[in-house]
Formats: C-alpha cells, sequence, structure tokens
C-alpha cells in the first residue's frame, strides 16, 4: 500500500511540476506576443524568446509518442489546419504584423503547408515529428530492429531532411533530438517515460548526462551561436526550483499549464482583441498594467473558448478531443 501511494505521490509531483514549466512559458508566450509589450520592452523579449518556445519543444520531444495510431495525429493536425486556415484568411483582410498583402488560394495553402504565420508553427512542427515518429517506428518494425536509440538517429536523419527543405528549423529539430535523447537517458524503464518521472530525476540529479549536456550546450553556445541551447536548460532548472518555492499557491498556474493547447489555439483572437486596451491603458507608461490584464484576458478568453466548445460538443467533432482539462493529468 505505501508503495502505490509513492508512486501516485511521485505521479502528482511529476504533473505539478512539468504542468508549472509549461504555464510559465505559456504566459511569457502570450505576454511577448503583445505589440505593444514587446515594443516597451525588446530586451527582455529577446531573454524569453531564447528558453520559452525552446522548452516547449523539448518537453514535445521527451513526451513524442513513437508508437502511436493514426487518430492521435489527426488530433493535432486537424486542430492546426483549421487554425492557420483561419489565421491565413485574417491576415488577409486585417491590420496585423503578418498581413497578407496579394491574398489567394496558393499563398494561403503555402501558409497552411510550408511556411505557417503566428504561433501555430510550432503545431506544424509538432504535426511534422509525430509523422515522422510514426514512420521511424513503422520502419523499424518492418526491419525487426529494437533498439530505441537506431530510432532515435532514424528520426534525427528523417528531421534532419525537413530542416534541409525548409519545412521546419534547425533550433526546432535540435530541441526536439535533445528532448528524445533526454527520455532515453534518464528512462530505463518504458513506462516511466509516459509518466515523466525521469524527467524530473534527470534535471534534478548530478550526473555524467548532466554534465555532457551542459557542456554539449556551452559548446554550441560558444562555437555556433546557439545560446539557446544554455538558456532552456538554465530556465528549466529555474523553474524547477521555482516550483519548489511557491508549490501550493499556484494552483491556477497549474491550470494553466494544463491547457496550453487551447491557449496556443485561441490566443491569436484575443491577441488582436487586446490592441483595443492601449489607448485606455495609455495613462500607464510601463505598460505593466496593460500586460498584466492583456495577459488575463487572452488566457482566460481561450479557456472560457474551450470549455464552450466542449459543452455544446463541437470540440470532439472539429477537434477529435476535449480542449479543456480541468483535473490533473496529461
Amino acid at each position: 500500500m505505501a508503495k502505490n501511494k509513492n508512486k501516485a505521490y511521485a505521479n502528482a509531483v511529476r504533473i505539478m511540476e512539468i504542468d508549472f514549466v509549461k504555464g510559465v512559458c505559456i504566459l511569457l508566450m502570450v505576454a511577448f506576443h503583445l505589440t505593444f509589450t514587446e515594443s516597451l520592452y525588446p530586451t527582455i523579449k529577446t531573454i524569453v524568446y531564447l528558453f520559452h518556445m525552446p522548452v516547449f519543444l523539448l518537453l514535445s520531444g521527451y513526451f513524442l509518442p513513437m508508437k502511436m495510431p493514426t487518430r492521435k495525429i489527426l488530433k493535432l493536425l486537424l486542430p492546426y489546419m483549421l487554425m492557420e486556415t483561419l489565421y491565413a484568411i485574417a491576415a488577409c483582410v486585417l491590420p496585423i504584423n503578418e498581413h497578407i498583402n496579394q491574398p489567394s488560394v496558393w499563398i494561403i495553402l503555402q501558409t497552411i503547408f510550408l511556411s505557417p504565420l503566428g504561433p501555430y508553427w510550432y503545431l506544424h512542427t509538432l504535426c511534422l515529428a509525430y509523422i515522422v515518429a510514426f514512420m521511424a517506428n513503422k520502419l523499424f518494425i518492418i526491419l525487426k530492429v529494437s533498439s530505441p536509440w537506431l530510432c532515435v538517429v532514424l528520426v534525427g536523419v528523417l528531421l534532419s531532411l525537413l530542416v534541409f527543405v525548409r519545412l521546419i528549423a534547425f533550433n526546432s529539430m535540435l530541441f526536439l533530438i535533445l528532448g528524445i535523447a533526454i527520455r532515453l537517458l534518464s528512462n530505463k524503464d518504458k513506462k516511466e517515460a509516459y509518466i515523466g518521472i525521469g524527467f524530473l530525476v534527470f534535471f534534478r540529479k548530478f550526473s555524467v548526462e548532466i554534465v555532457a549536456l551542459v557542456a554539449m550546450s556551452l559548446l554550441a553556445s560558444l562555437c555556433f551561436g546557439y545560446h539557446n541551447l544554455v538558456a532552456t536548460i538554465v530556465a528549466i532548472y529555474v523553474m524547477l526550483l521555482a516550483f519548489r518555492l511557491v508549490k501550493g499557491r499556484c494552483c491556477w498556474l497549474l491550470t494553466i499549464g494544463r491547457n496550453t493547447f487551447p491557449i496556443l489555439l485561441f490566443s491569436p483572437i484575443f491577441t488582436f482583441l487586446a490592441k483595443l486596451l492601449i489607448a485606455p491603458f495609455s495613462f500607464e507608461p510601463t505598460g505593466i498594467l496593460y500586460t498584466i490584464i492583456s495577459v488575463a484576458i487572452v488566457v482566460f478568453g481561450s479557456l472560457v473558448v474551450a470549455s464552450l466548445l466542449d459543452r455544446l460538443g463541437i470540440s470532439r467533432k472539429l477537434f477529435l478531443r476535449q480542449l479543456f482539462i480541468c483535473k490533473k493529468g496529461r
């Protein structure tokens, strides 16, 4: 009985800590997608951009399922295609930064399949990663190869080809592969990769693997200018440490962390509406009050839309999934 309790507690801690990290990063994403905020604090934006999306990519690589049904790919692909299509159409008629001056069917199709606009580039990259992992696993089943490291190498090769044809960015591939490598290094038992205990153990312990990771990050930073490698590793450490300090007082942030997907999907709608608040909050020169209010509106609005679509049964028809997650769990 005690053993089961410890296992359940470990699983709960894993969920809380990872969702805390995701919650912090999605709030930073929303804040610095506000045009007014990023114009006031360009230096902070540069620092945040070094790690906030790389953290998501690293976690996506870590939890990337090699064995997945086609439906799982569709549950990511359909929301991406729908929202990116709507975003591309909106870019043709609305005065946004990524405005399309000469709209056409070809340009919209190119936007959806080749060069996504807005925050949906992340979903585009993740869809391609899912497809690559699916193909790699099928190939290894045919060849009867069981080595997980060989599978990672194959995934890396396929992702490199996508980088070569400019379907995904090199940095995206780098963090996806890094996440997969951390999963293999930190999980001797395959079941642990699913519950995520290995991720926390890896970043808590001082080991040969973590020394090698830091050394690799520093080398890449010095030789190739990939400063985001160091920034991402440091940011994960800092956020995990921050969780220990505020544990029990951040339930709202954990809820946000569990619902990063609907926030990513619907945030552009409310980010555009947040521009209407710039004039009313012009009396406050730092822009901090505007940012806090706008981020709250974007996040809360996105979650309300997700919850409403769930209640109406629309989300399962359009997205093949429930969007709003109110309970603990992945």
